[in-house]
């Protein structure tokens, strides 16, 4: 298995985990969940040039724009859910959705609708 590492984000009081998953200058970075976000490639210098660029980034959503760009995003996992509802047609399982809220937990709900965690955030990407 490969070494986890974290990298402490001071400026928002989170962290994120990263890893180099081959012998190749991939980079994959993970949420608080340990769920891929994205990956970067890179020597270890340009690895430790792109941390100290996250570690200067001030708000968690331009934090996980970093990765993404595009995403509903919220304080809890419902309020990232209902951004995802107002994107959808009525068609297209807004009900299902209602219905899901009421009846999931929190981690059932990150794992179905492919939500992300940092530091107390939920964002739900359009990858």
């Amino acid at each position: 298995m490969n070494k986890m590492n974290k990298v402490y984000l001071e400026k928002l009081n989170c962290s994120l985990f990263y890893d180099r998953p081959d012998d190749d200058d991939r980079v994959n970075f993970y949420d608080d969940n340990l769920e891929l976000l994205d990956c970067i490639y890179g020597t270890d210098e340009e690895l430790n040039e792109y941390l100290e660029k996250l570690k200067q980034i001030d708000d968690k959503v331009n934090l996980f724009a970093e990765f993404c760009g595009s995403f509903d995003f919220g304080n809890s996992v419902e309020d990232c859910l209902w951004g995802y509802i107002e994107s959808l047609e009525y068609d297209d399982g807004v009900e299902e959705v209602y219905k899901d809220i009421k009846e999931l937990n929190v981690k059932e709900l990150l794992e179905k609708y492919d939500i992300n965690v940092i530091g107390g955030m939920y964002f739900k990407g359009w990858w």
